[in-house]
């Protein structure tokens, strides 16, 4: 979760860097109040589903060695309140509200569910509190994501560079059993690495969007109509599966016979801009 939380934390920088607007920020305006024109008002929405799987092996500084064998399926669906400031081709964000999720509205996308099994044998390890197996099941999770950086616009040229965010971690049950003693004899220590742990594998937050959107686009969508982009991992999005090309390990030191290697990462979905006013 460190990695993850890192990561994010690089994406919010360059993004602000770049002179982005997070959700909830407003832009100043200058202009005299009986000059200026009514905002335009977009519906935007960012949905979609997935599936995973993988499996490792991860050895601990105690020189034990931990196998899990792990799948899922996710889906989420994202929706916000956007005002711009138009002129001519160009167009500034001025207000970006919350309007719900991620956890979708309806059952086609599927559900958020998780399962993972392994463990550490006494022939890797010679500590007793850390043999034993673990197999648990999620079964009806629920997505979360990052309050104030859930839509973020960022410009670049006379483009928006539009990054919309899915799902950042999970709430929910876990269920199965768990023998290992150091795990407290419960699934429940595998909460904070949801949905892949013991891995470096990070199939939700690789499903954030990253489209490209003209300011005219934007500009000149007329009340009443709308424009969709369809999505799939690697295209419009910041995650790919070629990135696990060396494996899902993550960057810390690691014996070599440990290994972690994706089997699954798909994703498919659609950002949709409605101009409401």
């Amino acid at each position: 979760m460190g990695r993850r939380a890192a990561w994010v934390l690089g994406i919010v920088g360059l993004v602000l860097a770049a002179g982005a607007l997070p959700a909830g920020a407003a832009g100043g305006h200058t202009a005299r109040a009986h000059r200026r024109r009514k905002p335009h008002e977009f519906d935007i929405i960012y949905r979609g589903s997935g599936e995973f799987a993988y499996d490792s092996a991860v050895t601990a500084d105690n020189g034990c060695t931990k196998t899990t064998t792990g799948d899922g399926t996710f889906a989420f669906e994202q929706e916000w309140d956007v005002l711009a400031n138009v002129s001519g081709d160009s167009a500034k964000i001025t207000k970006i509200d919350y309007a719900g999720g991620p956890n979708p509205t309806g059952p086609e996308l599927g559900p958020n569910r998780v399962h993972f099994a392994g463990g550490t044998s006494s022939s890797s390890c010679n500590f007793s509190s850390y043999v034993g197996s673990f197999d648990c099941t999620g079964s009806n999770l629920i997505p979360t994501s990052i309050e104030g950086i859930d839509l973020i616009f960022a410009k670049k040229r006379k483009r928006f560079i539009v990054l919309p965010e899915g799902i950042a971690r999970y709430k929910g049950a876990l269920t199965g059993s768990d023998t290992i003693e150091a795990d407290g004899q419960s699934c429940d220590a595998y909460k904070p690495a949801l949905p892949t742990p013991n891995s470096a594998f990070t199939p939700i937050t690789d499903s954030w969007g990253k489209i490209p959107v003209k300011e005219a686009t934007l500009a000149n969508l007329k009340k009443g109509h709308h424009f969709q982009v369809s999505i799939s991992l690697g295209h419009y999005t910041v995650g790919s599966f070629s990135q696990y090309n060396h494996g899902c390990l993550g960057i810390q030191d690691h014996n070599p016979s440990d290994y972690c290697t994706v089997n699954r990462d798909d994703f498919s979905g659609t950002f949709s801009v409605h101009r409401v006013r």
